[in-house]
């Protein structure tokens, strides 16, 4: 049956049958079951999906039910080992505006690894050339195909940059991306997605089985007790607010309003600045530091532990892109309990506004996100502020939870395939997360205004 061929797994009894499924008992020490993840988004530079997999592979590496194999990217062949977890790494090379990722298309390798692993369950990661790789590489195996959407790509990438290239061109390119979705991820058993705002978008946008599975956070390395007054003194924040932005230095996550905004906000607060990260636009914040005192870049944070002090030694970040499908950076600020100023849009207004921890602006106003870090730094109760979303991680998040939940999904799935039962029909949501909040606080609001 060919890639772009009618889905085979339509259902017929909505969703009850799937969720009766009781797969706990699949996977056994001497009978594991087999997972496999591919995903070309890999980068050994950083973000949410890097931080995904290496917890991911410190879940399963310490299982013996479980035989999971990672397979991305790399500058040559080579296996790890993470416990009892395997990575695969495949030598590709590097994309040409992109210099951090590389891009894996090499189908016999793949295909080896498939047929020496022999996985029972496939999440593939990338969006682009992985869905056709992977579906080409399994072929014939007797293995689920799922997905995972980790980046809102047909809005991030297709229509932002479209029409930053020419104006007005971005929705023909946003509707040819969802239709490339649907032709993808539409051929999946099941789809992964962490926030509610993508569940609600995969649902409106026609693409079958989603299931939310929100990612999780290190909420003992990310705790408020971390706070390093060092690292203050070291910028010269003793006695003034730390702002930290903690981004791939990417124009989607707004760093261009944040340095058009820096001589407004330092001169009604007398903030210090501290970027951290790399990417693209690392030139513009490189003059902004050259230019300005307040101003510092500390580069690309490799230990997860310092990055942990930054965050629990700010008085606020910003997390200002539009299309988070999940926003990690945010989640781990939250559970540092730092104060947000977020996108009004995806995952980061969905965790804002739910633990009432911060503002929401809209995604390319420079003008409001100054008025919104003005007025949240000026409030009183910024410590209880950033509690709340301590306390909002602490009930919904952490990597353990995340990854339980993931594998009763996996066992799930696996059974349904076996027993040839039927796969859900509407989106599976997590409850807890999708519960309503009638507070109507100035908090819980996006600021208005010119």
């Amino acid at each position: 049956m060919g890639f772009f061929s009618k889905r085979d797994n339509a259902v017929t009894g909505g969703n009850a049958s799937f969720n009766d499924l009781d797969g706990k008992s699949l996977g056994t020490p001497e009978n594991p079951i087999r997972l496999l993840d591919f995903n070309n988004f890999f980068s050994f530079t950083g973000g949410g999906v890097k931080t995904y997999h290496m917890h991911k592979l410190e879940y399963f590496g310490s299982r013996k039910d479980v035989h999971y194999t990672l397979v991305i990217p790399s500058t040559e062949d080579r296996v790890d080992r993470y416990g009892l977890a395997r990575v695969r790494h495949l030598r590709a090379p590097s994309v040409p505006v992109a210099n951090n990722y590389r891009l894996s298309f090499n189908y016999f390798k793949l295909r080896k690894i498939l047929k020496e692993t022999q996985p029972d369950l496939i999440e593939v990661g990338g969006p682009y050339l992985d869905p056709f790789l992977v579906t080409s590489a399994a072929h014939g195996l007797d293995t689920i195909l799922t997905g995972f959407w980790h980046t809102d790509y047909p809005t991030a990438y297709l229509e932002f940059y479209a029409n930053r290239v020419l104006p007005g061109s971005g929705r023909f390119l946003r509707e040819l991306g969802w239709g490339f979705a649907r032709k993808t991820y539409g051929r999946y058993k099941a789809t992964f997605a962490a926030a509610d705002c993508v569940v609600n978008e995969l649902d409106r946008q026609q693409i079958p089985g989603v299931i939310q599975t929100p990612l999780g956070v290190d909420i003992e390395r990310f705790n408020p007790r971390h706070a390093d007054p060092i690292l203050r003194r070291e910028v010269g924040a003793e006695n003034r607010p730390l702002i930290f932005f903690p981004h791939r230095l990417l124009r989607e996550k707004g760093i261009h309003e944040v340095v058009a905004g820096v001589p407004a906000i330092a001169e009604a607060t007398g903030a210090v600045f501290v970027f951290a990260g790399t990417g693209p636009e690392l030139p513009l914040v490189q003059k902004l530091t050259y230019e300005r005192d307040d101003c510092h870049y500390i580069g690309y944070i490799k230990s997860p532990d310092k990055m942990a002090r930054w965050y629990a030694s700010s008085d606020m970040i910003f997390g200002l892109s539009a299309w988070e499908t999940f926003g990690l950076s945010i989640i781990e600020a939250m559970a540092s309990g730092v104060p947000v100023v977020g996108a009004d849009q995806g995952a980061a207004r969905d965790w804002i506004t739910r633990a009432n921890c911060g503002k929401v602006v809209p995604h390319g106003n420079t003008k409001k996100l100054i008025g919104a870090t003005i007025d949240l730094l000026n409030q009183a109760d910024l410590k209880d502020i950033g509690r709340r979303g301590r306390q909002f991680v602490e009930t919904h998040f952490s990597w353990p939870a995340t990854f339980d939940r993931l594998l009763q999904y996996y066992q799930k799935l696996i059974l349904a395939h076996r027993t040839k039962a039927p796969l859900p029909s509407e989106p599976i949501r997590l409850v807890t997360l999708n519960q309503s909040d009638d507070r109507d606080d100035e908090l819980n609001k996006p600021l208005r205004g010119d």
